[in-house]
């Protein structure tokens, strides 16, 4: 659904019509359809719809929807900085040949969830390991502690973030810093 404020809806038509009715200027057409369009095909929105829709998709899967809600939200509010920000599929439930595949291609126990590849504050870029808001339940491996150590020592900012909240607000200052010049 697609809902705009009184305000929103003049900005695109310049107001109502002699009839009274709205009509878009052919300059917003393209705008609006753009924006409906990339909401649909986004995969971040669409897990989040069909979570919305079923809620008990979240139990055991706290993690992965906080990290679809953080890649969502900068999907739709920063996309320059969305371009440069990865996932690392570490986690989850796979098959064993799956498994094998990927320990082949080079994935690594403990290596952190997400990657911005934007040097600032004087680090090459940031490291992210997402962890669930209830710190209780949320722990941190001992390869994940190394993770850290070692990719801080190396320059960049390793950070643990508990919920997406705290992460996109991670994220965000961490951009806001000063560039880090690279030579």
């Amino acid at each position: 659904m697609f809902r705009l404020s009184e305000e929103g809806l003049k900005s695109l038509t310049g107001g109502k019509n002699s009839s009274g009715r709205y009509k878009l200027k052919p300059s917003s057409k393209k705008k609006v359809l753009s924006s409906l369009s990339e909401d649909i095909t986004c995969p971040h929105q669409k897990s989040l719809d069909a979570l919305a829709k079923k809620p008990e998709l979240l139990k055991g899967n706290q993690e992965h929807y906080d990290q679809v809600r953080i890649f969502a939200y900068f999907n739709r509010h920063n996309k320059a900085l969305y371009e440069r920000l990865a996932a690392i599929p570490n986690g989850g439930h796979r098959a064993k040949s799956t498994a094998g595949k990927l320990k082949a291609e080079g994935q690594k126990a403990g290596y952190l969830d997400i990657v911005l590849d934007l040097a600032h504050g004087g680090h090459f870029g940031l490291k992210l390991e997402l962890k669930r808001q209830d710190k209780k339940k949320a722990t941190i491996s001992k390869l994940q502690e190394a993770s850290i150590a070692r990719l801080s020592a190396d320059g960049y900012f390793a950070v643990v973030a508990y919920g997406a909240e705290q992460a996109i607000k991670i994220i965000n200052d961490y951009v806001s810093k000063d560039k880090t010049k690279v030579c």
